[in-house]
C-alpha cells in the first residue's frame, strides 16, 4: 500500500481524478492484488476469480489454482472424484496443480487400481497405469508420491468408491446357504454376521493385512470391500456398495456391436469405417430414371437418364444416328465404310447395310443389328466396342452402373470413352427391343438335395459356358465347373457362396479378363468361410469366390 507521504506526492502529479478512482475502489471493495503471489490465493477467490464460477479475471499466478479448485467443487455424488474433493480438498488440489500427479491419479481413480506398494497381483496401479507412471518419472518420482498421498487420504476418509470394486459374491455366499460358498475365510466370517475385528482375528493370515484396521486408519486396505468393512460396514452393506458397476449397454451401431443396430445405410457405412463422402455416395439411391433404354423404340417416357455417353444420350432420345455422330464429333477419316458414308450425308442405317450384314453378327448382337443396323455397324468400326458390348450383355447392367462394371474394359481394349459410348448406344437398342442372346438351352444336371433331387442348370454366357455339377454335401446343391477356365478353382464351385453382410468390407474390386467374365469388373467381398477378401461373382451366380481361384493371394478382410 502507498504511504501517506507518497499519496500526497501522487496527488500533486496526477490530480484529483485518479484520487477519486482510488477512493471509489476502496468504497467498492476492489482489492489491489499486484503484489500477490501463487501462495496468496484465498480459498474463496476474489472478484472475477472465483472457483467454479469465473476464472477469467484471475491474475496469471492464480488462474491455474482457480480452475483446479473449480474442477473440484464439492457435490452430493458418491463417486470417487466427489468424495476425494470433499474429504481431501487440499491434497487433491496439490495433485491437480502437478500435471504428472494429475495424470497418475486420474488413471488410478478411473481404473480403481491400488497405488500402495503391497498391491495384490492384477490390482496394482503398476499394471494398470504403468506407462503413465513411467512417463511421469517412475516409481521414485514426486508425482507418484503426491498421487499416493491422495490415495492415503481417500482411504483414511473412507472413500470406498476410490478402491478396487468386486463382482457380486456367488449366491451360495449368503446366510440362507450358511455362507458355505463364500470365496475366502474373511468373507465367510463377515457373511455369518461377525464384525470386522473378530473376523480378522479368526482368519489370521487369510484376513486383510495388519494396516487394514481401524487403529491404522485403514490405510492398508486394498479393495473397496476391505475398506468398507474396516470402516464398520456389514457384509450386506459392503457387498452392495462395492459391486462392479453394470456394464454399459452395448451400442449396436458400432464396430464392436457388428454395426447391426444402425438406423440407416449412411450410419451403417460410417460405422464400418467408410469416409463421409464415400458413404453419402454409396447410400444415395440412384435416380428413378437411371437406365439407358432407347425411349424412341421402347415407348418409355423417361428411360434415358442413365446414359453416360454423347452418342448414347442422343440416339436414346430418337435423333438419327448420323446427326448424333456429327454433333458428338464421332466422324473421322478412314474410320470405316459405314462411318465415312454416314458422315458424308448418308443415312447411317442405310449405309450399314452395304458394309455390315446382320446375318454375320454374333448370337448376342444379331437382334440389335436387325433393329439398329447403324449402331451395330458403328460398334464394329469402333475399336474396343464389341468387347464392351459383350460386357454389357454379360452383366445385364442398367444406367450409370454400366460405366462402373464395363468402363475399364473399354480402356483395356484400347477404345477408351468412344468405345463405351457406342456400345452403350447399341445396348440401349438391345434392351428396348427385348433382344436376347440366341443360344441353345443350357444342359441340366440333377443333383441330390435334402428335399430330393434338384435340377441344376449350366451357365451360358457370351463366348463361354460352364457345365452344371454337384458340389456334394453342405451348402448349395448346385455348382458350376470353373476349372475349365481357372485351374485353381475347385472341381465343382458351389453356387451362392456366402459373403459377410457388410456394406464396406475393405476388399478391392478386380477386373477379370478370362472367360466367362470377359473383362467384367467384379466387386471385392469378404469371404464368409475364412474372413479373407474374395471376388463377388454375380455373373454366374457363384457368389463370393475365394481370390485364390483367380491366382490372387488371399488377404484378411479390412473390417472383421
Amino acid at each position: 500500500m502507498l504511504a501517506w507521504k507518497e499519496r500526497g506526492e501522487l496527488k500533486r502529479k496526477v490530480g484529483p481524478a485518479l484520487l477519486l478512482l482510488v477512493a471509489c475502489s476502496s468504497v467498492l471493495g476492489i482489492e489491489e492484488r499486484r503484489a500477490d503471489t501463487a501462495s496468496s490465493y484465498p480459498a474463496a477467490g476474489y472478484e472475477g476469480c472465483r472457483p467454479g464460477a469465473d476464472c477469467s479475471a484471475c491474475l496469471d499466478v492464480h488462474r491455474r489454482e482457480c480452475e483446479a479448485r473449480g474442477a473440484c467443487v464439492a457435490t452430493d455424488s458418491d463417486d470417487c472424484a466427489a468424495c476425494a474433493c470433499q474429504s481431501c480438498g487440499d491434497t487433491v488440489l496439490a495433485c491437480q496443480l502437478d500435471p504428472g500427479c494429475a495424470a497418475i491419479w486420474t488413471c488410478a481413480r478411473q481404473s480403481r487400481c491400488d497405488l500402495s506398494a503391497g498391491a495384490a497381483p492384477g490390482g496394482g496401479c503398476r499394471e494398470h497405469c504403468g506407462s503413465i507412471i513411467e512417463a511421469e518419472g517412475g516409481a521414485s518420482s514426486a508425482a507418484l508420491r503426491a498421487a499416493i498421498a491422495v490415495r492415503t487420504c481417500v482411504v483414511t476418509s473412507s472413500c470406498v468408491s476410490c478402491l478396487a470394486a468386486e463382482p457380486p459374491p456367488p449366491s451360495s455366499c449368503s446366510r440362507a446357504n450358511a455362507c458355505q460358498g463364500c470365496p475366502d475365510c474373511f468373507r465367510e466370517c463377515l457373511c455369518s454376521g461377525e464384525r470386522f475385528g473378530a473376523c480378522k482375528e479368526y482368519c489370521g493370515e487369510a484376513a486383510p493385512p495388519a494396516a487394514c484396521a481401524p487403529g491404522e486408519s485403514c490405510v492398508g486396505c486394498s479393495s473397496c470391500f476391505e475398506l468398507c468393512a474396516c470402516d464398520g460396514g456389514s457384509f450386506e452393506e459392503c457387498t452392495a456398495a462395492c459391486q462392479l458397476p453394470p456394464a454399459p449397454p452395448v451400442d449396436t451401431c458400432s464396430a464392436a456391436g457388428g454395426c447391426t443396430g444402425c438406423s440407416d445405410c449412411l450410419a451403417t457405412c460410417l460405422c464400418e469405417g467408410g469416409e463421409q463422402a464415400a458413404c453419402e455416395g454409396a447410400c444415395t439411391p440412384p435416380p428413378l430414371n437411371d437406365v439407358c433404354i432407347d425411349a424412341a423404340q421402347s415407348g418409355a417416357a423417361d428411360s434415358c437418364g442413365g446414359c453416360g455417353g454423347c452418342v448414347a444420350q442422343c440416339t436414346c432420345a430418337g435423333t438419327p444416328l448420323e446427326q448424333c455422330m456429327a454433333s458428338c464429333k464421332s466422324c473421322c477419316e478412314s474410320c470405316g465404310g459405314m462411318t465415312e458414308c454416314a458422315c458424308t450425308g448418308g443415312s447411317a442405317d442405310t449405309c450399314a447395310q452395304d458394309f455390315h450384314a446382320c446375318d454375320e453378327a454374333s448370337a448376342c448382337s444379331a437382334c440389335a443389328c436387325d433393329f439398329c443396323p447403324g449402331r451395330y455397324a458403328l460398334c464394329q468400326e469402333t475399336s474396343g466396342c464389341p468387347q464392351v458390348f459383350s460386357c454389357l450383355v454379360a452383366t445385364g447392367c442398367q444406367g450409370s452402373a454400366c460405366q462402373e462394371r464395363c468402363g475399364e474394359v473399354a480402356s483395356e481394349a484400347g477404345g477408351g470413352a468412344a468405345a463405351f459410348d457406342v456400345a452403350e448406344a447399341l445396348w440401349a437398342c438391345h434392351q428396348a427391343n427385348g433382344c436376347e442372346c440366341e443360344a441353345e438351352p443350357a444342359p441340366v444336371t440333377r443333383c441330390p438335395a435334402a428335399t430330393g433331387d434338384v435340377e441344376c442348370a449350366s451357365y451360358e454366357g457370351t463366348g463361354a459356358s460352364l457345365a452344371a455339377c454337384c458340389p456334394g454335401a453342405g451348402g448349395s446343391a448346385c455348382g458350376l465347373d470353373l476349372q475349365r477356365y481357372f485351374q485353381n478353382a475347385r472341381s465343382c464351385e458351389p453356387r451362392d457362396q456366402g459373403r459377410r453382410p457388410r456394406l464396406l468390407e475393405g476388399c478391392p474390386d478386380r477386373v477379370i479378363s478370362e472367360p466367362p467374365y470377359n473383362g467384367v469388373k467384379l466387386s471385392g467381398c469378404c469371404h464368409q468361410a475364412d474372413n479373407t477378401c474374395g471376388i463377388y461373382d454375380d455373373i454366374t451366380g457363384l457368389g463370393c469366390l475365394s481370390s485364390s481361384v483367380f491366382g490372387i493371394q488371399p488377404a484378411a478382410c479390412g473390417l472383421l
